[in-house]
């Protein structure tokens, strides 16, 4: 039943001490490895493995998959320091997406849609902010249309865009 309510979140500086009691050292232990875990889930190559090991056929770990999902919650989402990995935590939800990651072909095709969000996200902010900015003022947009669509497309597809 423990597995029905994630664990306490710990106080800043919660590094696990032998002074304290056992319940409050398992719920950090537990907190930790919980964190670790969702944050080795932005890694697509993490994913696979855990596909062609066949993880995803077992009904057990789809529903700790769901459990997990309490790190989106408010204030368990500032620990995680690899937004992605709760991207792909929303991915593993489903299905077909658990299915086609086990193929090497769509997992390179994943990764690379990560990198190039994270070769773009930036320009593409600023692109935007510019756009917004300028479009109040005038009617002419700043920046290169061709690099803004094409990275806007890949941004698109990892900010919620099926892929």
């Amino acid at each position: 039943a423990w597995m029905n309510e994630p664990p306490p979140v710990p106080p800043f500086g919660g590094n696990i001490g032998e002074d304290e009691p056992v319940n409050v050292r398992a719920d950090k232990l537990r907190f930790t490895m919980e964190l670790e875990f969702v944050q080795c889930l932005a890694s697509p190559q993490y994913l696979n493995y855990l596909a062609q090991s066949r993880y995803f056929q077992e009904e057990a770990f789809i529903h700790y998959l769901s459990y997990l999902q309490y790190w989106k919650r408010p204030e368990y989402a500032p620990y995680i320091v690899f937004p992605h990995s709760l991207y792909f935590l929303d991915l593993l939800q489903q299905e077909p997406f658990r299915r086609e990651i086990a193929n090497p072909n769509y997992m390179e095709y994943v990764h690379k849609l990560q990198f190039f969000h994270w070769q773009f996200y930036r320009q593409n902010r600023l692109n935007q902010d510019q756009t917004s900015s300028s479009s109040s003022s005038s009617s002419s947009t700043e920046g290169s249309p061709a690099l803004a669509s094409s990275s806007s497309t890949t941004t698109a597809a990892l900010n919620g865009q099926p892929l």
